[in-house]
C-alpha cells in the first residue's frame, strides 16, 4: 500500500497488492485494484493480464476473455496475454477465435511456441492431418528444434503412424546416438512393440545423462512390468519421488500397491495426490477399488454418490453395481449395470 501511494500508476505494485488481497480472501478488492491499475495504464498489458488470471481463478470466463483481449490489444506480442486469451477462448468454445490467437502466438519469434497452433489442432480440434502437416513443415524448417520433433512424433503415435515416428527418431539417433529426447521416445515405441531389452538399453543411456529424469524412471518401470516386480516398484517409486506431479507414474504405483502390497498402501498413496488432480476418472476408480477391497462400505457409498453426480461413467456405474450386490440391493445393481451397458 505504501508503494502504491508513492507510485499510484505502478502496475507491478498494484498486482502485488491484489495478490496479497487474494491471499486474504478479498477477491472484490483485488479486482478493484487491478481494474484501476489497468485503466491508469492504457498501454501496459500487465494489469489486464493479472485481471484476466484473477477472473479465471474465480471461474468468470467471459470477464477473463475480455481482460485478456484488452491486454492483447495493448501489446500484440505479449506471450502471457496471448496464452491466456487462447486458453479462455478454447474453454468457452470460441474455437475459431482460439485458432487465430494460437496462429499468431506460433508466428512469434519465441521458439517455445512454434508448435502451439499445431498442438491446438491435434489435441483440442481433432484435426490430426492438418496438425501433422504443419508440424512436418516446422520440423523441416527448424531441424535442430527437438521440441518440434518430439511434438511430431507424439502426433504420429496419436494417429497410429508408428513407422513414421520410428523413421524420424532413427534419423535423429543416426546423427546423435546420445540424443536423450529421441532415445526416450524410441523406448516408448519399443515398449509398445514388446522390445523390452532395446527399450531398457536406451532408457539406461537417458538416465546416465539425466539420473533425476522422472519420466525415464517411469518408462523403465513399464519395461519391468511383466519381468521384474521389485524393479517395477522401485522405478515407479523413484519416478513419484522425483516428480510428485507425474500422474501416470503415481497411478501405476497405486495399481501396483493395490495388487501386491494391499489396499491400505494404495489409499495412502492416493491421498497424497494434489487436490487439483484427484478428480480424474482413473484415480477415482482406483480409490473406490481400494475402499471396496477394505470393505469400507459407508465411505465407498459416499464416494460413489459424489462421483456419480458429476458424471455417470460406466466404470463408476459398475462399482456402484458391485457395492449394491454386496449390500443385497440386486434391483439397484441391475439398473446400474443396464445404465453402464447403455453408455457402452
Amino acid at each position: 500500500q505504501r508503494a502504491m501511494a508513492d507510485s499510484p500508476g505502478s502496475s507491478s505494485s498494484a498486482i502485488n497488492l491484489a495478490t496479497a488481497k487474494m491471499a486474504n480472501g478479498d477477491a472484490k478488492q483485488a479486482e478493484d485494484i487491478l481494474k484501476r491499475a489497468s485503466d491508469q495504464n492504457p498501454r501496459d498489458p500487465d494489469a489486464a493480464i493479472a485481471l484476466g488470471r484473477l477472473y479465471l481463478s474465480l471461474n468468470r470466463a467471459v470477464a477473463a476473455k475480455s481482460a485478456f483481449q484488452k491486454a492483447v490489444e495493448r501489446d500484440g506480442t505479449s506471450i502471457p496475454a496471448l496464452v491466456g486469451l487462447g486458453a479462455v477462448q478454447a474453454s468457452v468454445g470460441d474455437s475459431v477465435e482460439a485458432e487465430h490467437t494460437y496462429q499468431h502466438l506460433s508466428s512469434l519469434p519465441d521458439p517455445r511456441f512454434r508448435a502451439t497452433h499445431a498442438l491446438f489442432l491435434l489435441q483440442q480440434q481433432n484435426r490430426p492431418a492438418e496438425a501433422i502437416a504443419e508440424l512436418e513443415r516446422l520440423v523441416l524448417r527448424y531441424g535442430s528444434d527437438r521440441d518440434l520433433r518430439t511434438a511430431l512424433v507424439q502426433a504420429y503415435i496419436k494417429v497410429d503412424r508408428l513407422p513414421k515416428a520410428q523413421a524420424l527418431l532413427s534419423a535423429a539417433l543416426a546423427q546423435n546416438s546420445h540424443d536423450s529426447d529421441a532415445l526416450l521416445q524410441m523406448a516408448d515405441l519399443q515398449i509398445m512393440a514388446g522390445k523390452y531389452s532395446e527399450a531398457e538399453q536406451g532408457l539406461r543411456e537417458v538416465l546416465r545423462q539425466k539420473p533425476d529424469f522422472a519420466y525415464a524412471h517411469y518408462a523403465l518401470a513399464r519395461v519391468f512390468r511383466w519381468r521384474h516386480q521389485a524393479m517395477e516398484s522401485q522405478e515407479l517409486s523413484e519416478a513419484v519421488r522425483l516428480d510428485p506431479n507425474l500422474l501416470p507414474a503415481r497411478i501405476e504405483l497405486a495399481r501396483f500397491l493395490l495388487l501386491h502390497k494391499g489396499a491400505t498402501a494404495c489409499l495412502d498413496l492416493l491421498k497424497q495426490i494434489p487436490a487439483s488432480e484427484k478428480q480424474t476418472l482413473d484415480i477415482t476408480v482406483l480409490y473406490n477399488t481400494a475402499l471396496f477391497a477394505l470393505d469400507r462400505r459407508a465411505e465407498l457409498r459416499a464416494s460413489l454418490d459424489a462421483d456419480l453426480t458429476h458424471g455417470r461413467a460406466p466404470a463408476l456405474l459398475m462399482q456402484d453395481a458391485l457395492l449394491r450386490i454386496r449390500l443385497g440391493d440386486f434391483a439397484g445393481a441391475r439398473q446400474s449395470v443396464l445404465d453402464a451397458l447403455n453408455k457402452n
